[in-house]
């Protein structure tokens, strides 16, 4: 499994490349010279710095390519949908759990690049790259979401 599965923006120069890594599929968003990659922890086994992939497709949805992953780790259950935008990839996560989490999100370190995030379910720290977390307060079971974009050209 060590070979990368590549998600290929259809009109800008921009790739985000999934690589398997001991157990898991790391990610890192490529875009002119600038990059970011999924910040890996096993601080928090159960609760990773960034959700743990561990299947992986990328699929032709309406003609354009669509990567589609889940994963677990303790009792939770994680999946996100990636896929190209004007100008850049939109990810979509969500993650079903039995329990409260002790931390729901995904963290990037690399260069920085413009993130739009969408307020109604996600925040976005900027501290020590992007973190991005679920708006809703992390108390109890059910199933969390965060989406956001990342823009690999300048608006403007």
């Amino acid at each position: 499994m060590s070979e990368a599965q590549v998600l290929h923006h259809p009109s800008l120069s921009a790739v985000v490349r999934f690589r398997w890594a001991s157990d898991r599929y790391v990610h890192e968003i490529d875009a002119g010279g600038q990059s970011l990659s999924t910040f890996e922890s096993d601080i928090r086994p159960n609760w990773p710095a960034a959700p743990p992939l561990q299947q992986l497709s990328i699929e032709a949805i309406s003609e354009r390519p669509v990567a589609f992953g889940v994963g677990c780790a303790g009792s939770s259950h994680w999946s996100v949908s990636v896929e190209s935008t004007e100008t850049g990839f939109r990810f979509d996560w969500a993650c079903k759990t039995k329990e409260s989490p002790e931390y729901l999100g995904t963290q990037y370190e690399g260069t920085a690049m413009k993130a739009v995030v969408d307020a109604s379910n996600c925040h976005q720290i900027t501290q020590w790259g992007h973190c991005f977390l679920p708006a809703a307060e992390l108390q109890g079971a059910g199933t969390y979401r965060w989406c956001y974009e990342i823009e690999a050209r300048s608006s403007g």
